[in-house]
């Protein structure tokens, strides 16, 4: 067994992946070998360090905790006050708005119904349809419709 070998294979000596007995000739070469024991030894450090800077994660809320407990140590009653007050003026807010919009647009429906004329003769009715050119193509109709 040379030094190359033990330096190609150092993930599987650390993950125990080698055969048994491609293991037992590494570990007889490292008991022999002081440099490829060294370099072994480093190397199950420097990966136990990589697992363990991964398993130590951050916590995405710990900076928004730590400033609540911040606040809440040093304004206790402020934040008390204020928190109570908008959680009962949201509501209100939304619910006065909604009723606003609703009244609104009550009186623009009221006020687009209300501005429609009445025709109330046939002669208003004529003008209408003179103003809209609709005149010629309901007396085609007419003259169709009476001459079947």
């Amino acid at each position: 067994m040379e030094c190359k070998d033990i330096r190609q294979n150092l993930f599987g000596i650390v993950e125990n992946s080698l055969s048994p007995v491609f293991r037992t000739e590494m570990e007889n070469h490292l008991t022999s070998c002081m440099e490829c024991s060294e370099i072994l030894s480093e190397f199950r450090q420097t990966t136990a360090l990589i697992e363990k800077d991964i398993a130590m994660e951050d916590d995405p809320f710990s900076d928004t905790r730590i400033l609540q407990r911040l606040e809440s140590a040093f304004f206790p009653e402020q934040l008390s006050g204020h928190r109570s007050y908008f959680r009962i003026l949201k509501p209100a807010l939304l619910t006065l708005s909604l009723i606003v919009a609703i009244l609104i647009g009550y009186s623009i429906g009221k006020k687009g119904i209300n501005s429609i004329p009445a025709a109330s003769s046939d002669q208003e009715m004529e003008s209408v349809r003179s103003d809209l050119f609709i005149s010629d193509f309901t007396d085609e109709d007419k003259t169709l419709f009476l001459n079947q």
